[in-house]
């Protein structure tokens, strides 16, 4: 939350030096759950305004916003004037829900009306259909919030000063946990506390709500409470053997204690609109003309990088000890586990070509190893996005050793000291590199 808080410090610094200073427009991104409307609320209070949510996911009526002209039956003003309208100032907090979930279509373009809404260049002299007189927005605080940036129409986002905002950790979510989810339910179900150890909570988390924010965690501590309340266990701990008779078997297991090592594995970290996971790419050999197979719902920028790391492994054969006319005479089938996620974007050319040298030397990469990064013909390792997110999944997940790129190297510092002093992270250049670190020296094994 340092990022968030230092921006608002800011912006509060410098309005007691301006009264005329324009409001800006903060979009808050980040997975589910996180707290992007809870931080808008927050906001709120510490400015002492008041506070006003609009959800626009789904919507495709640009008129919910500029309101109907009186002329149809059933006209009232946008939904924007109608908040300001309940606030009673025109200075409030607006949150801006789900701004990446807006539709466009023969009823309007809800992105371009935002635009003039938020844009304090532009909404100076805001006209709602229904009022049909000038209104000065520029005074409003507009926070958005949005759980994929990449979603948000490109001439909104162009707008837009973006704060992410990142997965909680284990730990962070032990400790909201006890500070605040805990005392909330006891509070509203008027009961005393109960007893729990820390490992108790650790498998809530890690087998029960396998998520990067707090949202589902809360429901399910509010059934274990509830079961304890019913069933008069009040004065019981909450231990382990407690929360699976209370949950049942454990739904979820972490990547590195259900996978099994073998030559031809590797896993890459991805990112996705909640949050870091990790996708298992799986290579096997076949007879056959150095044709590639893939499989695993895998988007054409994902093949075309097992392209560029075969043929570079190909073409360098002799620097891995390989036979190059050996490798061109088989055909290779690369799968992607976890069928249900899309595997697309360019950051898993690194991991699919250590999956296939893995393959070709016949020597298996730790569980514990995740890899994120792109590949180019001559073994570069190319920047990719997204990599206090990977890593914070990493961590997660219980990895023990991360491969990133080395451009990524000043990234390292948004990720939390407490995640990097568990998990070593190694910036590399050249897959040569990774390489000799995994391979050519056997005590890595």
């Amino acid at each position: 939350m340092d990022e968030v808080k230092q921006r608002i410090l800011e912006f509060i610094a410098i309005k007691k030096q301006s009264n005329n200073l324009s409001s800006p427009i903060i979009c808050l991104v980040g997975p589910p759950g996180v707290g992007k409307t809870t931080l808008g609320a927050s906001i709120a209070n510490a400015l002492n305004r008041e506070f006003f949510k609009i959800s626009v996911g789904g919507l495709n009526d640009s008129t919910e916003l500029t309101g109907h002209r009186r002329t149809y039956l059933g006209s009232s003003p946008g939904v924007l004037m109608q908040g300001i309208k309940k606030c009673g100032t025109a200075n409030p907090v607006i949150l801006i829900d789900e701004v990446d979930k807006m539709v466009k279509d023969y009823q309007g373009d809800p992105a371009s009306v935002l635009l003039d809404i938020c844009d304090p260049k532009q909404n100076q002299n805001f006209v709602d259909y229904y009022i049909e007189e000038p209104f000065d927005l520029s005074k409003v605080l507009f926070i958005l919030t949005a759980n994929d940036i990449n979603d948000i129409p490109p001439m909104l986002r162009d707008r837009l000063e973006v704060i992410d905002v990142s997965s909680y950790t284990e730990e962070e979510k032990i400790d909201i946990a006890k500070k605040y989810l805990l005392p909330n339910i006891f509070e509203e179900y008027n009961m005393k506390k109960i007893k729990l150890t820390d490992d108790a909570l650790r498998l809530i988390i890690d087998g029960y709500t396998h998520e990067s924010g707090v949202r589902n965690l809360d429901r399910t501590l509010k059934k274990i409470v509830r079961n304890m309340l019913i069933n008069e266990r009040q004065n019981k701990t909450l231990t382990e053997d407690l929360v699976k008779e209370i949950l049942g078997p454990i739904k979820y297991e972490n990547a590195t204690s259900v996978r099994k090592a073998h030559a031809g594995m590797a896993s890459t970290l991805g990112v996705t609109p909640y949050g870091g996971v990790i996708i298992n790419f799986e290579v096997i050999d076949l007879p056959g003309t150095g044709r590639l197979i893939t499989t695993g719902n895998i988007a054409s920028s994902v093949k075309e990088s097992a392209e560029v790391a075969l043929n570079y492994i190909i073409r360098n054969a002799s620097e891995f000890g390989l036979d190059q006319k050996k490798i061109a005479t088989k055909n290779y089938h690369i799968n992607a586990l976890c069928y249900a996620i899309k595997k697309s974007g360019s950051s898993g050319g690194l991991a699919l070509a250590s999956a296939m040298t893995s393959l070709l030397l016949n020597k298996e990469i730790p569980v514990e190893v995740g890899f994120t990064g792109e590949i180019d013909l001559y073994g570069d390792i190319l920047k990719v996005g997204g990599i206090k997110e990977k890593i914070i999944g990493a961590y997660n997940n219980n990895f023990k050793k991360v491969f990133i790129p080395m451009e990524n190297k000043n990234d390292l510092d948004t990720v939390p000291d407490s995640i990097k002093n568990q998990i070593e992270i190694i910036c590399v250049e050249n897959f040569i590199d990774v390489y000799k670190y995994l391979f050519k020296k056997s005590k890595k094994n």
